[in-house]
């Protein structure tokens, strides 16, 4: 279930409203902006899944429209800049 991501070290400090948006993202094939990492510039992105590397690392595996390729993110490092109207096909 996505809902029972375990908060570790590192993604206490991400906010928790943060995680919930990816989340509904996911379940209803939205697109939301994002920014990401260390950069200022906003990343429009179609969220997938959340997979969990093991007991503290999770990633979002999701389709980067800017970069027109599918993308794994570090998901402490992602901050929803705004949740889009866009709706996406996924066959993932």
């Amino acid at each position: 279930n996505l809902l029972k991501i375990q908060q570790t070290d590192e993604t206490k400090t991400q906010d928790s409203t943060d995680i919930e948006k990816i989340i509904q993202a996911i379940k209803d094939k939205r697109a939301i902006s994002i920014i990401y990492g260390f950069s200022n510039s906003e990343r429009v992105i179609e969220p997938y899944r959340l997979i969990r590397k093991n007991a503290e690392d999770f990633y979002l595996i999701a389709y980067d429209r800017s970069r027109e390729a599918i993308r794994r993110f570090v998901l402490p490092r992602i901050k929803v800049k705004r949740e889009t109207k866009e709706d996406f096909i996924s066959n993932k």
